[in-house]
Parts: C-alpha cells; structure tokens; sequence
C-alpha cells in the first residue's frame, strides 16, 4: 500500500498521505531541511521569493526517494531543483510584499517559534544555517505549438518558511555588543 498520494492542482501534483475512505481532511506533506544558505531573493516586487540552500547528500536522497513515488517522475529526463549540492525553494506567493514567513530561530528551538520571531529578509545573510520547510511538487511537460515538448516533467519545492538557526558573522561591534550585555 503506497504512503503518499500525489493529488493534482491546476496541473500541479502535491504529495498527501495515503489515507483510508474517511471524510476527515488532510494536509499536504511539508518537509525540513537545514543547510547552509547561499542566496536569498525574498524582497517585495521580487519574480519570485527564492532561497539557495547547500544541503547534505542524504537530504537529496531522500527528497528523491519521495519524488520518484510522483506519476511525474519519469527516470533520465526528469528536472531536480537542486545541482552540485545546491537545492532551490520558490514561492510565488504575496509577491509585491516581502516573504513574510521569515523567522529568528536563533537560541530558540525551532518548535517554539511564534510570530514575535519574524524578522526581515534583510537580515538574512549567506553563509547562515536555516532550516527550510518547504513542499516538494511535481509537473508534467507541455507541449509546445507543434505538439513537441517545451518542457520535461520535474519537481519544484515550494518554500513555505525560513527559521535562521545560527550566523555565520556578526556584523554588530563587539565593544558595543559587550555594553550592551
């Protein structure tokens, strides 16, 4: 009995737990993933709200694993968003509004996190360790004018939040930051 349904939006699949015949509603599958940040684009008038996340081998396999339980998934053509280690998360969410669902996980634990821990996408700084929770989804190829293909099928993982765990640098004076103590 397979532990994930992939259930279809606007041409979009998204990942739910299989469940039985029961009337009770069920939400999408979100996952976490922690890594180091290499970009952020998350301000408002954005395209889209974008994060680049160095992530562990493991975390990749089983991002596969789920994935490749898509009808989508087809093996040798299908896109990944991520490369050499590099995962990608969008939101097209809200986008004339900076993303909003940025939070201070710092010296929190990241269960305990509110709305008083938001914070600004300006804050965030590369080389940062955040812990993303995101939703992996699935899509299949158009065709094109001529019946052709114009893209293949492949996955997107739509961001849903961004905890910052841990700086790599402070950038606040060190005299000033030991009066303030």
């Amino acid at each position: 009995m397979p532990t994930v349904a992939w259930i279809e939006n606007h041409g979009i699949r998204y990942p739910f737990p299989a469940v039985d015949e029961s009337n009770e509603t069920v939400d999408v599958i979100e996952r976490e993933i922690t890594g180091t940040l290499t970009a952020s684009f998350s301000n408002a008038s954005a395209l889209s709200h974008t994060v680049k996340l160095k992530i562990d081998v493991h975390d990749i396999e089983r991002v596969e694993d789920l994935v490749k339980t898509s009808p989508d998934f087809l093996n040798g053509t299908f896109r990944w968003p991520f490369d050499n280690g590099i995962a990608t998360f969008t939101s097209k969410e809200n986008l004339s509004s900076e993303f909003q669902y940025l939070y201070d996980a710092r010296h929190k634990n990241p269960d305990d996190i509110n709305e008083d821990d938001r914070m600004s996408p300006s804050q965030l700084r590369v080389d940062s360790k955040v812990l993303i929770e995101y939703t992996p989804t699935t899509w299949s190829w158009k065709k094109g004018r001529d019946g052709e293909a114009v893209f293949g099928n492949g996955c997107t993982f739509r961001l849903q939040s961004i905890l910052l765990l841990a700086d790599r640098s402070n950038f606040q004076s060190p005299r000033k930051r030991r009066r303030l103590e």
